[in-house]
């Protein structure tokens, strides 16, 4: 007899439990959520906007809470109704209203598949996103031609750009780890500049000047430079490879560094040209830089190559101008190359010509019997 009313129970609660399951699937059914396309391929970076419609059959207002569920932390959206983000809609009986779902798919994912959840109430739709190739959220420093040779005295100019791989405009401080003495200068559009900015999924074009020191030897040098920024960074390793110094010396057998000249005479002075450095010199030319109206011509006139540690002599012809006073004169005499050059400043001491010497003697003694007879002829009256 007790065990009537326990069953009676246990009949009640499930008929109640059932009963509630109708309604709520009633409910449910009487809001749908409805959108043309449910399955998209996209790539990273990418975006997708989705018309949706929120029908409701019912013979009642429905207000429905609204959410997305299943996105991944690192993807974005918005769930606008017209211009306004939105939470809760309400929707008329045999109505429907238009929701707009933006979605921004980030450039550092992974391949694959993603299924996310719109909800509206009970009703729920799932979306399907493609990814369609494996993403990233980086930067690219790269240049086609890493590396340069050349000799000591030579400029290197590195073709290189920088790749903003995100999502977002980047301000990258450009930098150089070179070597002491070494100059590196960045020049973004041609202009020098310590950095650049480039616009998301942007790129930029860096000229890189290197500029060895005087003093650089044979071998090859690491000049690392990098784009660095708080939120990403990117490096390149440049080489440059020194074949050769090119140094040289102009000097006399002795180091002197003048000499003397008659007004109208020629003097010839021996010049050494030694190589100083590691590469050979080749076709090394001489010049004068002398006064007006004098002549220098050298033999050799090109000297057609020194090799390193060796030395090579050349005669040099100075030759006054017949009209040259007494006096000291610098000639500057310098050998060169393309690549290096050399002077030495030579002091001529010009000396009076012993005919000019006679001569001025012989007015002297002209004026002086001029004088005399002019004594001898005024002096009897």
């Amino acid at each position: 007899m007790k065990k009537k009313p326990f069953f009676i129970k246990v009949l009640m609660f499930s008929a109640l439990m059932f009963m509630l399951g109708v309604l709520g699937l009633k409910a449910a059914n009487q809001v749908e959520i409805y959108t043309s396309n449910t399955k998209v391929s996209l790539s990273p970076g990418e975006t997708v906007t989705y018309n949706l419609e929120v029908f409701n059959h019912g013979a009642e207002v429905q207000f429905c809470d609204l959410a997305i569920s299943g996105i991944p932390r690192s993807w974005s959206y918005s769930l606008k109704s017209g211009s306004y983000d939105v939470k809760q809609i309400a929707v008329k009986a045999n109505s429907n209203q238009a929701l707009k779902l933006k979605l921004n798919v980030p450039l550092k994912v992974n391949k694959g598949n993603y299924t996310l959840y719109v909800k509206a109430g009970e009703a729920k739709l799932p979306l399907v996103i493609n990814v369609s190739k494996q993403g990233n959220f980086k930067t690219e420093f790269s240049s086609k031609q890493k590396n340069m040779q050349g000799h000591s005295k030579s400029d290197f100019s590195f073709n290189t750009s920088i790749v903003n791989a995100t999502g977002d405009d980047q301000t990258y401080s450009l930098m150089s780890n070179a070597p002491r003495g070494w100059t590196v200068v960045f020049k973004p559009n041609h202009k020098q500049a310590t950095s650049v900015e480039i616009e998301a999924n942007g790129k930029k074009d860096v000229v890189i000047d290197v500029t060895p020191p005087h003093n650089v030897k044979e071998g090859t040098y690491k000049i690392p430079v990098s784009a660095v920024n708080k939120n990403t960074s990117s490096e390149l390793d440049l080489e440059v490879v020194i074949t050769g110094t090119y140094e040289m010396e102009l000097t006399t057998p002795q180091g002197l560094a003048s000499t003397k000249i008659a007004a109208g005479g020629k003097q010839m002075v021996e010049f050494v040209v030694k190589n100083t450095g590691s590469a050979d010199l080749k076709n090394v030319k001489l010049d004068a830089s002398k006064p007006k109206g004098w002549q220098v011509r050298f033999e050799p006139k090109e000297i057609e190559s020194i090799p390193p540690g060796e030395y090579s002599k050349v005669d040099a012809i100075i030759e006054a101008s017949d009209n040259s006073v007494a006096g000291d004169y610098i000639t500057n005499i310098t050998a060169k190359i393309p690549e290096v050059s050399s002077k030495m400043s030579m002091r001529v001491a010009v000396k009076t010509s012993l005919l000019w010497a006679w001569m001025g003697v012989f007015i002297i003694i002209l004026s002086l019997g001029g004088v005399i007879l002019l004594f001898v002829k005024f002096g009897r009256r």
